[in-house]
């Protein structure tokens, strides 16, 4: 039955090839009541139901890495196929990482206190920014160490100063800091009992923990690749290609600064401080906004942190003219602009992502495609286009000035706040700072052309731009667009009118700007009645009766299904509710209950595939019913 179920014909011929590999390399050339008596008999039952058969792995190595033999074993695939995200081990826990914690946890009791002391005065100052126009935002918490947050605790209980809060408001907590100190030991005592009494647990087997250990002394990167391909295994030196092939691409999109990190960070916070010092002696409202990004640029030139540049492979397209297989990331987290950047995309995303054009997710396409109808005499062409390269593509002004219209248009920001906008956005778009760690010489380059994935602001920047550069050209051919939505750099079209109204709406984008060009989908046949848009699959349905649309979920080519195995020590709750998350993207997705059901199937069949045990699959999908799509499609429970 085990045999039938894994390896019969439910299951796609690549994993039976691999699964076929593994037992041959392993027990060799063995006859059945050998294989049976070896590898069967020798095995618990649930190891052998939660076997994985599917570990596709891509290797991107050079010649003398591509020889190993290391790299071609089937314990090497099995474990670097359990993607990035697999604990091998349980994390321990010492008395240093619970006291770590709770230094964290006392940290944020403190907060509270503070805030509720402080209660009235923070209602009058959310009051003051209503007034000024300032939309309600959080600011972020830098990501300090734990030294901080202990010299903030021993600040903060020190009754020696004359203006501490706790001196004077101590009455309403009196054992706060008892709590803090007593709960801290009792915490430290029990991780060291823990760790004393409880032996390390491994889920791979000693040829996997083998390999993991020589893999660590090997000159290589293992990461996720791009549209879910599946982990990667790279060498180092292929990743300094790519990434030298983004910073140096004849384009000037990195320029190289002949400047220390001291140096660059110093002129950074001083350049910041001429920027907002205006705020300073403005409301008080505004004296506060730059009060906090400044307090954060503080902090991060004093831990001296740059925008860190990465690349994530993309295997799903062939290299370009140049070898660029890869996508650049610029991670700003705890850079000196990070809190600018948090605090205009907090100001704009309300607007923004509420324009008429811009589509929030899948789910809001799928509630708009049920309310469309149709006669059998109307023509519809569904199509769909993507930005080629949008975020580096946008110009610096045309970029503004697509800011600027957009706040005189779509928002209720007052002229004054618009000026320090623009001033704030272009000063988080030139000063973007970035060094590759992989790369020798701590090299810092200054990007110079568009925007960098990896900000907060960018995705509102990029979205603004589009629905500056697509809004006229919508407006001139409103009478032939049922549909047109678009999220990010994905744009989706139900065109009505005809194919050569449509060759003209395609032209009028082609030349709206220079730099940004797009990509369009699905004109093989020029019938335009089917089309694949994020994770949607969309297509005509006519019959005699009435002209339809069908849609369900779309599966991209290459799609490795690489799902985080059963077997990683990750809390239990994780897998349920990804599990349920999954079943219920299914249903949302699915147009009838006979495609949720095929859906259901194969998601099955892959999760069996990757080494998921029947019982707990069975229990995610027990708990959903079609009944309760309606529910999560729309939020309420009419059926």
């Amino acid at each position: 039955r085990w045999a039938q179920e894994e390896m019969g014909s439910g299951g796609d011929g690549l994993r039976r090839r691999w699964a076929q590999e593994e037992m041959e390399e392993e027990m060799g050339s063995c006859s059945v009541d050998k294989l049976a008596g070896k590898f069967l008999m020798h095995r618990p039952l649930k190891a052998i139901l939660t076997r994985c058969f599917s570990n596709r792995v891509h290797m991107i190595l050079g010649q003398e890495l591509a020889k190993d033999p290391l790299f071609t074993a089937s314990h090497t695939r099995s474990l670097l196929g359990k993607t990035p995200k697999f604990i091998p081990t349980p994390k321990p826990i010492d008395a240093d990482m619970a006291r770590e914690a709770c230094t964290i946890f006392g940290y944020r009791l403190v907060g509270t206190f503070s805030r509720y002391i402080n209660r009235n005065a923070i209602c009058i100052s959310e009051a003051e920014s209503k007034a000024e126009g300032i939309v309600r935002w959080k600011p972020k918490q830098f990501p300090h160490g734990p030294e901080f947050y202990e010299d903030y605790i021993k600040d903060f209980f020190d009754v020696r100063k004359r203006l501490s809060l706790w001196r004077n408001e101590r009455h309403l907590c009196p054992n706060l800091q008892a709590f803090i100190k007593n709960f801290t030991q009792r915490t430290t005592a029990f991780a060291e009992r823990i760790r004393k009494e409880c032996k390390p647990r491994h889920n791979l087997s000693i040829l996997e923990r083998s390999a993991l250990a020589t893999l660590r002394e090997r000159k290589v990167g293992y990461n996720i690749s791009d549209k879910n391909f599946g982990p990667t295994l790279y060498s180092r030196d292929e990743y300094c290609q790519q990434c030298k092939l983004h910073l140096f691409d004849g384009k000037g999109t990195y320029e190289l600064v002949n400047r220390t990190r001291e140096e660059v960070l110093d002129g950074l916070l001083k350049d910041l401080r001429t920027l907002l010092r205006p705020l300073c002696k403005a409301s008080s409202a505004l004296s506060r906004l730059a009060y906090s990004v400044l307090k954060w640029a503080d902090f991060a030139v004093k831990k001296k942190t740059l925008c860190k540049f990465y690349i994530i492979w993309k295997l799903h397209k062939k290299a370009n003219a140049r070898g660029v297989r890869s996508r650049p990331i610029a991670s700003n987290v705890g850079f000196a602009t990070s809190q600018l950047s948090h605090f205009l995309h907090c100001q704009l995303k309300d607007s923004v992502f509420g324009h008429q054009y811009v589509l929030k997710d899948s789910l809001s396409l799928i509630r708009e495609i049920e309310k469309w109808k149709f006669q059998n005499s109307d023509d519809i062409y569904l199509l769909s286009a993507d930005v080629a390269a949008l975020y580096p593509s946008i110009d610096l002004e045309r970029g503004i000035e697509a800011l600027r219209w957009f706040m005189r248009t779509h928002t209720k920001f007052p002229a004054h706040l618009q000026d320090h906008y623009l001033r704030f956005a272009r000063f988080v778009l030139e000063n973007n700072f970035v060094q590759c760690d992989e790369l020798e010489g701590n090299q810092i380059f200054l990007q110079k052309v568009g925007t960098a994935m990896g900000t907060a602001f960018s995705v509102t920047y990029a979205t603004i731009f589009m629905i500056w550069l697509e809004s006229p050209i919508v407006e001139e051919f409103q009478s032939c667009i049922k549909t047109y939505r678009r999220y990010i750099d994905d744009i989706f079209i139900a065109w009505i009118g005809s194919l050569s109204d449509l060759a003209r709406f395609k032209a009028r984008f082609a030349i709206a700007d220079s730099n940004i060009s797009l990509e369009w989908k699905n004109n093989e046949t020029g019938k335009f009645q089917n089309v694949d848009f994020l994770d949607l699959s969309i297509s005509v349905d006519s019959n005699e009766a009435k002209k339809s649309i069908a849609f369900g979920v779309y599966h991209k080519p290459g799609n490795s299904y690489a799902y985080l195995p059963y077997g990683s020590f990750h809390t239990r709750h994780t897998f349920k509710a990804w599990l349920k998350a999954e079943v219920v993207r299914l249903l949302t997705h699915s147009c009838t209950a006979t495609r949720w059901l095929e859906e259901c199937r194969t998601f099955y069949e892959h999760l069996r595939a990757r080494g998921y045990p029947t019982a707990a699959v069975r229990r995610s999908f027990h708990n959903i019913m079609w009944k309760d799509r309606h529910r999560f499609l729309y939020g309420d429970d009419k059926p």
